[in-house]
């Protein structure tokens, strides 16, 4: 009959798409592990020279990173305060940047 054959075309695509969720949700543990395993979380200290990755880079080519800055101060287990290190580029000696 043509209706039982829509229904087991019906019956193994959801099948199939469970199993694909499945192994994708499977495939992406194992890549946060291998990931996890190989990354070391950085260790900072009040008065470490540190540089700040550029997030609104308009090209490529602009560099990525900023600095060097000075931690002043922690808020949190990974934001901080930090003050530029070169007083001839500090246009406001009062101006921090908080960083995360």
């Amino acid at each position: 009959k043509p209706n039982e054959y829509w229904d087991v075309i019906r019956r193994s695509r959801l099948l199939f798409q469970q199993v694909a969720t499945a192994n994708a949700q499977h495939k992406n543990s194992l890549a946060k592990l291998r990931f996890d395993t190989n990354r070391s979380d950085p260790q900072y200290e009040i008065g470490d020279l540190v540089l700040i990755k550029v997030l609104d880079k308009s090209s490529k080519l602009e560099e990525q990173f900023e600095g060097p800055y000075r931690i002043t101060e922690q808020k949190g287990p990974a934001t901080f305060v930090v003050k530029i290190e070169d007083p001839e580029e500090d246009d406001n000696p009062n101006f921090t940047k908080q960083v995360t």
